[in-house]
């Protein structure tokens, strides 16, 4: 299992999404609205939790331009096909500032919605100004386990070019501008549908540099836990132009972790900590393998893992054990 390293370069899972489901369900991993989603499919198996019947979707847009009212509209469906409508209700939040963690103030509660609408199943028209070149986080709760969310968009500019996914990321340094040398790639990639595979090929990394030829970044090494790593040294411009493009060759979705960019003459350990807890769950070395720390419900530390070249490997093992006399 791979960790999320929040203070790195770039360091949140990204995703190039195929065709036929979604996985935003939480505001973090929000369907970044350059193409349309209305023939994508949401279950459980794509990770969504349904809660007594009802399932969170969340969708984020930038309008290319001020609109006074309405021009996107929505209807649930509990297929690919339309026979089957489900009632569906929506909340509209922002705008936010590219940089503003609209993700945490969601989740929090700190901020209201500026629109809502619903419960229908029907077709629903959002009700809402919406203010160009800010961002909006729409949150669409389906009374269904299963389903789909069909938007109509005519009217509606979606704000960048249909394929490329400007993944937004709350908990990112907002512009990266690395001086004239070599940086050493690193990351991590998972294919959906590549569990019989010795090597992924399907899932694409490049870094782009000004106007020179982009640099595919190759995996190495085995699979280990449906992850394997990725590693090339580049060399950046005096101008700091520097880019890093995902993407899948098939439909199937392609995950990408851990992605570090660091100077070559470097070293780099990070440190993963629940949100939660706080404790440390994952230190990831210069190579950017992980070291695990996993904890019993007391809090103490009862194992710690390795990732390595030949895979996970158990390095320390706790056991405690209390032993109880005359009743004390």
């Amino acid at each position: 299992m791979k960790y999320l390293v929040l203070i790195f370069i770039i360091s949140s899972v990204f995703a190039s999404f195929g065709q036929d489901t979604l996985q935003n369900f939480s505001p973090n991993r929000a369907w970044v609205m350059c193409s349309d989603p209305s023939t994508k499919l949401y279950s459980s198996s794509n990770g969504f939790i349904c809660n007594n019947g009802y399932t969170k979707q969340y969708f984020l847009f930038k309008p290319e331009n001020n609109y006074a009212a309405s021009t996107i509209s929505f209807r649930g469906y509990a297929n690919a096909g339309t026979g089957t409508p489900v009632t569906i209700s929506y909340k509209l939040y922002g705008p936010f500032n590219a940089n503003d963690d609209y993700a945490s103030l969601v989740e929090n509660n700190v901020v209201a919605p500026v629109s809502v609408g619903g419960p229908s199943a029907a077709l629903i028209a959002m009700t809402a100004a919406l203010t160009a070149n800010k961002h909006y986080l729409l949150e669409i709760t389906s009374q269904s386990c299963t389903g789909r969310v069909a938007f109509d968009l005519r009217g509606y500019s979606l704000g960048c070019s249909v394929g490329k996914l400007n993944v937004e990321c709350e908990n990112c340094i907002p512009k990266f501008q690395p001086m004239n040398g070599k940086y050493v790639v690193t990351g991590w990639v998972k294919e959906q549908g590549g569990e019989a595979k010795t090597s992924y090929d399907k899932c694409v990394m490049k870094v782009i540099i000004g106007a020179a030829p982009p640099v595919t970044i190759p995996v190495s090494g085995q699979i280990i836990d449906g992850w394997q790593r990725m590693e090339e040294t580049v060399t950046a411009n005096s101008t700091g132009e520097f880019a890093i493009e995902l993407s899948s060759l098939t439909s199937n979705e392609c995950y990408f972790d851990d992605i570090r960019v660091i100077p070559y003459e470097s070293s780099m350990v990070s440190y993963v900590y629940d949100p939660v807890t706080m404790r440390l769950i994952a230190e990831l070395d210069e190579r950017n393998y992980a070291k695990i720390y996993e904890y019993d419900d007391e809090g103490r530390l009862v194992r710690v893992k390795k990732e390595t070249e030949r895979g996970v490997m158990t390095i320390q093992e706790n056991k405690e054990n209390t032993s109880v006399k005359d009743g004390y």
